[in-house]
This record gives C-alpha cells, structure tokens and sequence, in this order.
C-alpha cells in the first residue's frame, strides 16, 4: 500500500493540469458544501440551549379579514390568565411583552439601545433558565422590578455586585432582582433587560400584543394540545373581536421551530430566511458538478495516456479488480487534498460568508463529532462518485485497441467531453442570466419613487423624558437654525413598524370595521417629508386637529369613501374628522410590495424629529443639532441618521441574494475556464501533427484556430436552449412574488450566451493561438 502511495505521487507530479485545476476546484465545490453545512448547523441550532425546549410551545393567532389572512405570534391577556387553567396538559405559562430600545442609566451615565423585555414571573420556570444572582421564583414578581444580562452587570457595575441596586430605564426607577447569563446568539430573542410584565399593567391591554409560551407536562401529546388551545383561544378571539367581522384560526408552533419554520409574521426578530438556503444549495450542487466533471474528464485523459502502464500490469497478471483499486486509491489520494484545501478555503472565507448573509458563523460548527462524521462520510462519497467511472472504465481498455487508434476510445472521450461542455456552461448561462435579471429588478425598484422626498432629511431620536416634555419648545428651537428648512415629528419612526387598528364609517356597525396601519405624527411631519396632498391639508397645532386623520389613497380605497373629506370615522371610540388625503407612499416597506391602506393621526407623545436641511449633514451643523437639545437635557446623546439610509437598508436582503448569485456564478465561471482551457491543452496535444500539416499546406493561424474552436463552440451554443429555459421559467415565477417588476427582455438572454461565447473562445485561444503561430516543423516532429 505504501508502495503504491507513493508510486501514485509520482505519477500527480507527471500531471500538472490534474493538480493545479481540478484540485483546486474539486476544493471550491467542497468548500461550497463545507459552509453550507455550517450555515446549515448554525441555523437549525437555535433555541436549543434551553433546558425544557423539548416541552415549550408558543401560541399563534391566524386572523382573516377581508379574504386577507395574516398570522401573528402575538395574543391577548387573557392567553395567559385563562386559557392555562383550561388546560391540564399545561404546567406553566408566561407572556413577553416587547420594549423596544431603552435608555439606561445610573449615576448620570447614559447607555443607549438596549434591548428591553417584560416578562411574567414564570419567565425562568418555563425555559428552565437559572439566574447568576437572585432568586427565579421572585425575581419578577414585583412592579418596576428587573433582571439584567451579565454583560449588562459589567457595563453598569464593572463586575461588582448588582443585586438590590438602582437602575434608570426611561427616566423610570427600576431595581434590579436578578442577574442572568447571556443568551447565545442562536436564540429567536435577545434583550439586554428583562422586567417584570406587571410594570405595565398588561390587564389594561385589550388587543393582540403578548408573546404567549407554554411549558407542557412531560409525555404530552402535540396534536391533541395544540387542538384543545386552538378551540379555547379561538374561542376568545371570537368573543372579543366577533362583532368586527374577523376570524381566528389558532394553533401552538414547537419552541425549536420558531427560528426555522415559524408560519409567523412580525416575530421577536429576523426568523431563518429558506431562500438563502435554498440558492445556498443550488449554487452548491453547480459547483460540484462542475468541479466534478473537470476532475473526472482530466483523470480518464490522463489516465488514457497511461495505457502502457496498464498493459504491462495486465501482462504481469494484474486483474482488473487490483487496478480499479489502484484508480480508486489515486481518486481518494487526490479528493483528500482537494478536502483538506476546502477546509483551508473554507476557514478563511467564513468572514466574508458571514457578512454577505449578515449572520455569525464559526468554524468550530463543523469541527464537532457529527459535524466531523458528516465530513468524513461526504469525502467518501465523493470519492465513491468521482472514482466509478475512471475505476471501471480505464482497468478495462483494451490496449490493441487504443494502440491501433480504435473510434470507440475516441468517441467514449469526445462523449465525455461533450457532457463536460454542455453541463458547465448550461449552469454558467443560467447564473449569468439569473444575475442580470435579478440586477435589472434591483435597479428597478430602487429607482421607483417613494411617493415622498427623503433626501436631505435627517432624523433624531433616542429622547429622554425631558426632551418628550418639552418637544413643542425643541421645535421651535430647531426651526431657528439657519440649514433647516423644515422640522416635525412623531410618535413612529418613518419607514420603521406601524400601529394596527380597527377603523370603520362613524354611525357604521361593528361588522364593518377594517383593520388599517396607523402612524401618529405630530403637525410638521408632513410638510417636512413633503407627503403629496391630493385634497385637504396637513394637521395644524389646532386643538381641533388633535381628532383629526389623513388618509393615504389606499384607505379611501379599502373602505370605499367617494368623497372623504370632512367625513368622519372611528377607531377606538371617539369620531375622527378626515382633513387630508394625501397620495400613496412607501412608510414601512419597500417598492416590492404593495402600498397598504394608512391613517396618520395626531401624536401625543414624541419620539423621533425630521429635520429637512440644506446641503449635508457636517459636523458643524450636528454640533449644531446637538447643542439645542442639550439646552433642555444636558445628559441628552444625539442620536441621528439620514432618512434615506433607512430606505435603502430595506433592500438588504436582495443585495445579498444578488451577491450570493453573483460570487456562485463567478466561481461557476471561473470553473468552467478552467476545465475549457484543460480540454483545449489535451485537444491542442492530439492534433499537434495535425495543426503542422495544415500549415504546410497553407493554412492560417487563423484558419486553424477557428478549426480548433469549432468543435468547441457548437457544443456551447447547443447548451444555451436549455439554460434560456430554465431561467426564464425561474425568472418569471420569481418576479411573481414583486407588485413591480420589470419584463423579460430577450437581451438578458443574449448577453448571457455571449458572455458564456466569450469565456469559451478565451479558455480555447489561450492554448489554440500558441499551437496555430508554432513553427510548423516543430510540430510535425511531436512525438
């Protein structure tokens, strides 16, 4: 065995192409498998940590309205204070409720953004969770009570005791009962502070707003719970919001599904997007079959040229079943080094992996017992797979044949060659077309308008108690400076999450209401955004305008008014005049969806201000900024962006889906070169003698190139049909999913078989232009 090792050695070293193109990309494909493993790993490790996963669910509500389904992970009050003791099955509950970001502070020390929760005191038993310091079972129990991570212990406390202290929340006194150790970041919600729920009073809350979990009793049967609470909640859903015409189709989702295959929308965060996943996969499954072919089809050329050392191995007695080993040893040999590049690959490129899909990705993910179980089984597989064909095909050549030039040696390579040519660059196309298609509907939606003017406004927020108090004053202030042209405010943050509400005709019953997205803003806001007015106008510091809404064209649709103006409508209870309506425009999300129906009223709390300015935002003019907040809150930190940056970053998720397309389809490319450019230098070897005579009788350089490309170039246009077929399928069913969208132009296809031509006659012209311009002499001596 050692013998052959080394003897296989020295046969790698007689073939440098073998070495220095497949490998190396036989690497890429295992290096495309090895991250998605890990993505893999990462993803389907969330919630995992906790001690009771097994036995937690959480309750959904699937409400329909309108033939609109939407499933919230949210519930009423009554989930957690009723529904528990109708269930036996039911050990213990406990209800989230979300902060939002808070401002903390402690001896007139301000930490900005952190992550607030309010939870029952059940919080601990339910997870099976334990606390640093404090006791589980009263940690929660009591009004403005809270318990705080170890990071946030060391942040405020510099790693002294923090049980009993004092803490600021909000300009609220909180003190704190407990400390716990940080959540890994595989864990579907994260806060930096956790108080108990009683702070705010959640028995005055009468909508969909909790966070509702389950601890169930060891030995539960899934199906039969999660039938018995479906009945019960939706029972009180029924009850409470029957009269508004709405239905509820409850049920329970299992702990360690939430991340993964949560049917929720507006969860506790980001849940696992399937899609990245899924192009994860494909571009996977191209690379591999790319760098496949091109290990394979080089190992049968090479191992055709051994020919002589198979007939000698024959004529010694050498069954065929002792050389497919042999082959089989010198696959395995060269899959191993191809791995242990992947992992080298891999390893450095998990940064920039983990950046393009913005999540954390440790290599140590794949470097546990099954993840180093699951390697060693794919570096067989593979193996197993790359090694039949040579294993099988090359013990069995017959060697009077090959020496006599025998067609059926030829055409079982130009066979392989042609598979080789028309699989590569029928994926190449593919990513290439998919690129540009997804690019050119990128583009598109970007340069849709917004239905609003979002340049040169910058927003502020992050406001204290003090700077709420004295916003009116603040406005004031701020219209004074000389760069601002413009100031308003409001309660939600423009282009962030909406309010829901019931609305419906004044006089109108109950069955007629509808739900619509409510942003409540403050007078200023639209004339600083320059919100279009259709009819009417924009809220004044009236106090008649304090029951006053405007309308965007949506709603006046959605609820049918032919002439709104001046009307009145209800939500919650007292009557609200229409006095504007302005045109549709995008708030909370993006040109790819369509515009839903919103209500602007008037905001009595503030937290955010617009500043329409003149030029850029420069350091002098946030001093500037910064200085008149300051005059109201000196311990006030300023918190701004530009508005237009929050626009933008609501394309995230297709600029690493169009980076994802566009890296996978650079390697496919750069694959496809190579294994060309390695079957041009064996075509070029197999007709030097050929090249020669054509010259002698007087063939051109140019001549023989085109003679060298031909074969070549036929094979890459017959793959083009099937990739144009495939894109344009998937193309087409992709744009579905956008209210805007572009058309399939045929030029998209085009360029991507011209691009795919190019590659093809470089990857030829490399080798062919230097056979075509040798001295025709040289050539006929060859050999």
């Amino acid at each position: 065995m050692v013998k052959q090792i080394i003897h296989s050695i020295r046969n790698f070293k007689r073939r440098p192409l073998l070495l220095f193109i497949s490998v190396p990309g036989l690497a890429l494909g295992i290096t495309g498998f090895l991250m998605l493993t890990i993505y893999l790993h990462h993803e389907q490790s969330y919630d995992k940590h906790f001690a009771n996963r097994k036995r937690v669910v959480r309750l959904y509500n699937k409400l329909s309205e309108n033939n609109q389904t939407t499933t919230y992970p949210i519930c009423l009050r009554k989930a957690y204070t009723e529904i528990p003791q109708q269930i036996p099955e039911i050990e213990s509950a406990t209800q989230i409720y979300r902060g939002g970001m808070a401002i903390v502070s402690r001896n007139n020390i301000q930490f900005r953004h952190q992550q607030l929760l309010f939870a029952d005191k059940e919080f601990f038993k339910v997870f099976g969770l334990d606390l640093l310091e404090g006791n589980t079972n009263k940690a929660l129990e009591q009004v403005n009570s809270v318990v705080i991570t170890q990071s946030e212990s060391k942040k405020l406390f510099k790693g002294k005791n923090a049980l009993g202290k004092l803490i600021k929340i909000n300009d609220n006194e909180y003190i704190i009962t407990g400390v716990i150790k940080d959540f890994p970041e595989t864990t579907h919600f994260q806060f930096d502070l956790l108080a108990s729920i009683r702070t705010i009073h959640p028995e005055n809350f009468g909508g969909l707003e909790f966070f509702t979990y389950y601890l169930m009793k060891k030995g539960f049967d899934f199906e039969d719970v999660s039938h018995k609470i479906a009945a019960l909640n939706d029972s009180t859903i029924t009850h409470g919001f029957g009269s508004m015409n709405i239905q509820s189709q409850s049920g329970i989702e299992k702990l360690t599904d939430l991340y993964f295959k949560s049917i929720c929308d507006f969860d506790l965060s980001e849940k696992a997007n399937p899609v990245y996943f899924r192009i994860l996969l494909v571009i996977t499954i191209f690379l591999l079959l790319i760098a496949g072919i091109n290990y394979l089809n080089l190992f049968v050329l090479y191992g055709e040229k051994r020919s002589m050392e198979i007939a000698i191995r024959k004529t010694f007695g050498a069954e065929t079943s002792s050389l497919s080993r042999i082959f089989y040893l010198e696959t395995f040999l060269l899959t191993l080094l191809a791995f242990v590049l992947s992992i080298i690959f891999t390893k450095a490129g998990l940064p920039l992996f983990s950046q393009v899909i913005n999540d954390q990705l440790n290599f140590s993910e794949i470097v546990t017992p099954s993840g180093i179980i699951l390697s060693i089984i794919f570096l067989l597989f593979i193996t197993f797979i790359t090694g039949i064909y040579p294993s099988f095909y090359l013990p069995r050549l017959n060697i009077i044949n090959i020496l006599k030039g025998d067609n059926r040696t030829r055409n079982r390579k130009k066979t392989l060659a042609i598979l080789m040519v028309l699989i590569q660059f029928s994926i190449s196309i593919f990513l290439i077309v998919s690129i540009l298609i997804v690019h050119a509907q990128l583009n598109y939606l970007k340069n849709i308008p917004l239905g609003f003017n979002v340049n040169h406004v910058i927003c502020v927020s992050g406001f204290s108690r003090k700077i709420r108090e004295k916003s009116k004053s603040i406005g004031e202030e701020l219209k004074k400076l000389p760069f601002v042209k413009e100031a308003g405010s409001s309660a939600h943050s423009m282009g962030g999450g909406c309010s829901g509400q019931l609305i419906l005709p004044y006089g109108a019953s109950q069955d007629k209401a509808k739900s619509i997205n409510q942003y409540r803003v403050k007078p200023g806001f639209c004339k600083t955004l320059k919100l279009p007015l259709i009819q009417g106008r924009y809220f004044t510091a009236s106090e008649a305008d304090t029951n006053s809404i405007i309308l965007n064209e949506a709603a006046v649709k959605m609820l049918g008014l032919k002439d709104p103006l001046n009307k009145f409508l209800v939500m919650d209870v007292d009557p609200l005049k229409v006095v504007g309506i302005v045109k549709d425009f995008y708030y909370s999300e993006y040109a790819g969806v369509p515009i839903q129906p919103l209500v602007l009223s008037y905001a009595w709390r503030v937290n955010n201000f617009y500043l329409r300015i003149i030029g850029n935002f420069s350091s002098t003019k946030r001093k500037a900024v910064a200085k008149v907040f300051s005059q109201f809150d000196p311990d006030y930190q300023l918190v701004s962006y530009p508005l237009k940056d929050t626009f933008e970053a609501k394309f995230s998720h297709q600029n690493r889906f169009l980076f994802m397309l566009f890296f996978g389809s650079l390697l496919a490319i750069f694959l496809s070169f190579a294994g060309m450019f390695a079957l041009s230098v064996f075509t070029v070897e197999k007709q030097t003698k050929e090249i020669g005579i054509r010259k002698v009788l007087g063939s051109t350089s140019y001549e023989v190139l085109l003679h060298l490309l031909n074969d070549t170039l036929q094979w890459v246009l017959w793959s083009m049909p099937v990739a144009f077929l495939v894109s344009w399928y998937l193309a087409r069913n992709w744009l579905e999913e956008f209210s805007n969208k572009i058309e399939l132009n045929p030029l998209f296809f085009i360029a991507g078989g011209v691009i795919a031509l190019l590659i093809a006659i470089l990857s030829v012209s490399i080798k062919g232009l230097q056979a075509a311009r040798q001295n025709p002499v040289k050539s006929l001596r060859y050999e």
